[in-house]
């Protein structure tokens, strides 16, 4: 772990990411003896790694991680399951709670079976996709520690605190001190706002209200019988009333707003959902009376599971009661892509010297810069090796153009593991083969082919073979010569694809096993429309024109047959008196599925005035003469030039601001026609490129 890190609070020397939510560890082994009679197949104990500090916090325990602990006691083969069915049920022991936790998962036909962790099972409720569903349950979860379900005896108590806020006086608030899965206290945000600015709190604003709920949730610590200085015990949780038209459509029976070793959690702890769950049915407690108004208000439903609608989407926790009232069990289905588990490391270039690794967590809402690597000037486009990811190539926008090759690690840290001559000044875009690295050097007007190898020394010369490309477009300023801007693979073709922004051309050149090219023709565009790249989907070609924010649609079929135009239309619906010339960047089709089954095409515009930002554009390309713009998403970046599809079924857009910097996390809503931003940071300095790793 990278702690303790006092100054940036970022935790870049190791694990973390500076989240409370990724500064997690499980120490997981073989049961005891005693506890294999008593059915146990593995136990783990939890543990809480400070961020800017050396504490570590025994106190609680992360339901996120339990739900994979059944996985990982398979995949290192501490537990075994029976051969025979579908599916395997481990049941763990909680060091730190004392408590038993069961969690249910598909296994392979193998022998020994395996997690068969991609089984289309189960969707969750804001989460696209189906996948594999972990069923999660905390067996007799009351009293995880204090050794009772209502410690203080009562639903509801009221505790005295003095706000550090105000110079004299004490204020007193409600609250229900709940032991189920993990120790929480509920407060209602009605209460907190008469005296606190809740709503701006939880919208990023009035941090100070942070200090007089922890001064809340000590007192609270106090009544519960814990230590009140445990950061990690008991939790706190703002719950409300749902409210709006989304929530009631989605039936959310309780809105909650979790806190995390003092900061506010970006999802929900599943454990603080669990305990929800359980203190629903409770009668009179804060969360039993929120339900029980929602489920009036739907005309007296009743369900067996509570929807809770947290900052990134929704969560259905249960909870079973014996008939003479103490809990059995509480329970919540994960599936694997919803679990906190899943990490994205996304690799950057940029106009800087470094290369940087950063970590998206979907459950906290975060990204966070983990590592850099300098590799040096202005590494502006990264490519994967095709069969090994661990292996990225770079190319260096100088005078003496260079390309560079990076090995990363599982952890995203990246090393210089060689470098070669690109072939001319300025590569701007780079794309691999097998075999063969090929490379655009934009102001040399050059096409490049770097032989190429999965193992050492990757770079198998130091100088390309190289096809130097001619042409002038109108525009003096910027066709004054040949300018190939993306070098891009259509694989159904084996054909090598070269917009030349300068010439006003697309070349089309043969890939022969080799790697060696050969010329197949070109496609003529607009004079002085300066083609900058193209995209491929369903037999189309698309290509976008820098030079006057045009995008363009052609038939694609096999040669010798030749394309045919079909549309064009402007990249937004107002094209900006122009600042300067560069203005549409990127171009992107991902690949319909059944979450997103209907193909949009997503375009970045630049340069735009506004101050809300650089505009993405939707297009909708369903039939074969569709090219409708349906959705314009202001991005609130400057310079909008790299942006990459990832994450399961494509569901999450990366885009970066080359002016000012700044990178943000889109997620496609609306079957893909919108995007709303998930995560940002506004640390990462002038971001030209993504990969997801």
């Amino acid at each position: 772990m990278g702690s303790p890190d006092p100054e940036h609070g970022r935790q870049l020397n190791g694990m973390g990411g500076g989240v409370s939510s990724l500064s997690k560890i499980c120490v997981v082994g073989s049961p005891s003896p005693a506890q294999k009679e008593q059915g146990i197949d593995v136990e783990y104990t939890f543990v809480q790694v400070g961020i800017r500090d050396t504490s570590i916090d025994y106190s609680g325990n992360c339901g996120n991680l339990s739900s994979m602990i059944g996985v990982f006691a398979i995949d290192e083969g501490l537990y075994t399951p029976p051969s025979l069915g579908t599916h395997a049920t481990v049941r763990s022991f909680n060091t730190n709670t004392q408590k038993i936790i069961d969690t249910t998962f598909p296994i392979s036909a193998a022998d020994p079976p395996t997690p068969n962790l991609e089984t289309p099972e189960t969707a969750i409720a804001g989460v696209p996709g189906i996948a594999s569903a972990i069923v999660l349950e905390f067996v007799n979860p009351a009293g995880a520690r204090t050794g009772k379900l209502l410690p203080t005896g009562s639903p509801v108590d009221e505790l005295t605190i003095s706000p550090p806020s105000r110079s004299s006086g004490e204020i007193s608030i409600r609250c229900s001190c709940v032991d189920a899965t993990n120790p929480t206290v509920f407060v209602s945000q009605v209460d907190l706002a008469e005296f606190l600015p809740i709503a701006e709190y939880i919208q990023g604003s009035a941090p100070a209200v942070g200090e007089t709920l922890e001064r809340i949730r000590r007192a609270a610590a106090v009544t519960m019988g814990l230590d009140p200085s445990a950061q990690a015990q008991p939790k706190i949780a703002i719950i409300g009333e749902p409210s709006s038209t989304e929530d009631r459509a989605q039936g959310v029976d309780v809105v909650m707003h979790a806190l995390s070793m003092c900061v506010l959690h970006k999802a929900v702890p599943m454990t603080v959902g669990l305990c929800a769950g359980v203190a629903s049915n409770i009668e009179n407690t804060l969360v039993w009376e929120v339900v029980r108004k929602a489920h009036s208000l739907r005309g007296g439903e009743k369900k067996k599971m509570v929807r809770i609608r947290h900052p990134s989407g929704v969560v259905d926790v249960g909870a079973q009661f014996s008939e003479d009232g103490d809990v059995k069990s509480a329970k919540v289905v994960r599936t694997v892509v919803d679990s906190a588990l899943m990490v994205h490391l996304i690799l950057t270039s940029s106009y800087t010297n470094e290369v940087s690794t950063l970590t998206f967590d979907p459950e906290a809402s975060s990204i966070e810069v983990t590592s850099s690597v300098t590799v040096g000037h202005h590494p502006s486009w990264i490519t994967f090796y095709p069969e090994d990811h661990s292996l990225v190539f770079t190319g260096l926008e100088q005078t003496d153009g260079k390309v560079v090759a990076l090995k990363f690690d599982q952890e995203g840290k990246g090393e210089v593991v060689a470098e070669a001559s690109s072939g001319g000044a300025d590569p701007c875009s780079l794309v691999s083969t097998k075999n063969t690295l090929f490379v655009a050097n934009y102001s040399a007007g050059v096409l490049s082919q770097l032989p190429i190898s999965p193992n050492e020394p990757y770079i198998l010369a130091s100088s390309p073979t190289k096809i130097q490309l001619k042409g002038t477009g109108p525009n003096a300023s910027r066709q004054e010569g040949s300018h190939p801007h993306q070098v891009i693979i259509h694989e159904e073709n084996d054909e090598l694809f070269v917009p030349d922004l300068g010439a006003d051309l697309v070349q089309r050149y043969n890939i022969a096993d080799n790697g060696s090219l050969s010329h197949l023709g070109q496609i003529q565009h607009t004079l002085g429309g300066g083609p900058r790249h193209v995209a491929f989907y369903d037999g189309h070609l698309y290509t976008l024109l820098e030079l006057t924010s045009v995008l363009v649609k052609h038939t694609l079929p096999p040669l010798p047959a030749l394309p045919k135009f079909v549309k064009s239309t402007p990249t937004m619906s107002h094209v900006p008196a122009q600042p300067t010339d560069m203005l549409a960047a990127e171009i992107l089709i991902p690949t319909p599925n059944t979450t997103y089954p209907v193909p949009y095409l997503y375009l970045s515009n630049r340069n735009d005035p506004s101050p809300e930002g650089d505009i993405i554009s939707i297009f909708s390309i369903a039939g074969p003469d569709s090219l409708e713009l349906v959705a314009e998403v202001r991005s609130g970046l400057q310079h909008l030039r790299g942006m990459v599809f990832g994450g399961p079924d494509d569901k999450w857009l990366v885009a970066g601001g080359v002016n000012g910097g700044g990178v943000k996390i889109f997620e496609r809503v609306d079957g893909g026609r919108g995007l709303k931003v998930v995560a940002e940071n506004s640390d990462v300095q002038a971001p030209t490129g993504f990969l997801w790793k």
